[in-house]
């Protein structure tokens, strides 16, 4: 009926604070909750207008592709770069990524030095109200900002802040890079938000994208296809942490991915390491035999990489199965620019 259709859907939530007495204190919880629902507010309004610049960069994609640079390498491989971008995204939009934020920047050549800057006006979400140059690329060496010269056209990372909206982790971080009629990067299309469920219990074979580099990192294995061998490398992919998956290169994933094999569930302690290619942060899969495993002896691994990489804060998961290996997965923010030799 009319009233039904007119109801307001609310979700009621009940919150309870240990009794604080001083005024700073109460003006800092209440700055903090008022900030959140005004994230909360913002990402919830702004949605379909993210979504909606999401479809325009898929129509742009579909009947415009941007041209590459006749002079780099490999110009054949740029149609099916563009063709599993847009399924990616296609795929993303299904249900598959949490919108929080957007803008649109514009990369300016200033010299020999690079700036980012926020088109005017383009911020929606968490990113509304975004302005001038981007502070975290300003804040790269200028190596690391060459890289956005880079003509990759898909850029899947993490951002170097919690959300606020959703669930407490880092934000995910998609860009589409724009290019002039030269095959040049001139901006980009900035995506942030969350990962949903649905795109962490898939296999990545069933992923744009993730089914590609699955596909030739068991080709170059050289295994005949219904090997043991082959088998356990597709089972390592399926299982591997989906944030590495998005992030690590094909290069990089196949050695880890053949380092992990030739463990052959032998009973020993290893470490794979990685470091993100913005120099933000490192992760770690670390495999120790199962019945080693406690929270003591997993303290102390975080306590050595910690100490040894200077991060200044960590995040870790446990993966516990059948397997005589319990697998640890870390992650260590070190502040930009910074050098480990590791």
């Amino acid at each position: 009926d009319d009233a039904a259709t007119n109801a307001i859907t609310e979700a009621v939530m009940h919150f309870e604070v240990d009794r604080q007495s001083t005024d700073d204190c109460l003006r800092a919880i209440r700055h903090d909750v008022c900030a959140v629902l005004d994230d909360v507010a913002r990402a919830v309004t702004d949605w379909k207008a993210m979504r909606g610049h999401l479809q325009q960069v898929l129509e742009q994609l579909h009947s415009a592709p941007p041209r590459l640079p006749p002079s780099l390498p490999a110009p054949q491989a740029w149609p099916g770069q563009i063709s599993e971008a847009l399924e990616f995204l296609r795929w993303v939009d299904n249900n598959h990524f949490t919108f929080l934020g957007y803008e649109s920047l514009h990369l300016q050549h200033d010299g020999d030095d690079l700036r980012l800057h926020v088109r005017p006006g383009s911020g929606l979400g968490l990113l509304h109200g975004d302005s001038g140059s981007s502070m975290a690329f300003a804040k790269l060496t200028p190596d690391l900002r060459r890289l956005a010269l880079d003509p990759q056209l898909l850029v899947l990372s993490k951002s170097s802040t919690r959300s606020t909206v959703h669930r407490p982790s880092y934000l995910d971080y998609i860009g589409l890079k724009q290019f002039d009629d030269e095959g040049q990067v001139v901006g980009e299309h900035r995506f942030l938000g969350l990962y949903t469920s649905a795109a962490y219990n898939r296999v990545p074979r069933d992923i744009p994208l993730l089914r590609e580099k699955v596909q030739r990192i068991v080709e170059r294995a050289g295994y005949p296809a219904n090997s043991h061998a082959a088998k356990a490398i597709v089972n390592i992919l399926d299982n591997f942490p989906r944030d590495e998956l998005f992030q690590l290169d094909e290069a990089e994933l196949q050695h880890t991915t053949m380092g992990i094999l030739h463990l052959q569930e032998r009973r020993r302690v290893r470490l794979f390491i990685h470091r993100d290619k913005f120099a933000r942060f490192y992760s770690c899969i670390v495999y120790v035999p199962r019945e080693r495993f406690n929270t003591a002896n997993r303290l102390l691994i975080q306590e050595i990489l910690q100490g040894t990489l200077g991060a200044y804060e960590s995040d870790f998961n446990v993966h516990l199965s059948e397997s005589v290996l319990a697998r640890l997965y870390f992650v260590m923010r070190v502040h930009p620019g910074e050098e480990v030799n590791v």
